[in-house]
């Protein structure tokens, strides 16, 4: 393998491991409510999602969700939770842009996720 084929399936392996590890984070934090459990914030965690795209910055996802993030993980991935959903952004730590989002729901369970090349 080149230098740069090995390079690229570094990246790949990253993405996968923190997509697996965001998905893992998000479901026991929607297995307890997300904390907050009475959080009714009144915002779409859902719709947020759907709006989220390849491309936007740390500060457009935070516009799109209409809120800050509640917590952030190893400097690169936000999370919010409320009303039985979870929403989770990684933003590429070099670029500075949406590397992959998810999207959980508790009751009834459903999970989206999408990871950007």
């Amino acid at each position: 393998m080149t230098t740069k084929t090995n390079a690229i399936e570094l990246k790949r392996r990253e993405m996968l491991s923190r997509i697996l590890i965001g998905g893992g984070l998000g479901l026991a934090l929607a297995a307890c409510g997300g904390g907050g459990g009475s959080d009714s914030s009144g915002s779409d965690l859902r719709a947020a999602y759907e709006k989220i795209a390849e491309g936007m910055t740390q500060d457009d996802v935070i516009r799109t969700v209409g809120r800050q993030p509640q917590s952030i993980w190893r400097n690169d991935t936000l999370w919010w939770t409320g009303d039985g959903q979870t929403l989770a952004v990684t933003i590429h730590e070099e670029t500075g842009l949406v590397f992959s989002k998810r999207w959980d729901r508790v009751s009834p369970s459903e999970t989206l996720s999408v990871g950007y090349h």
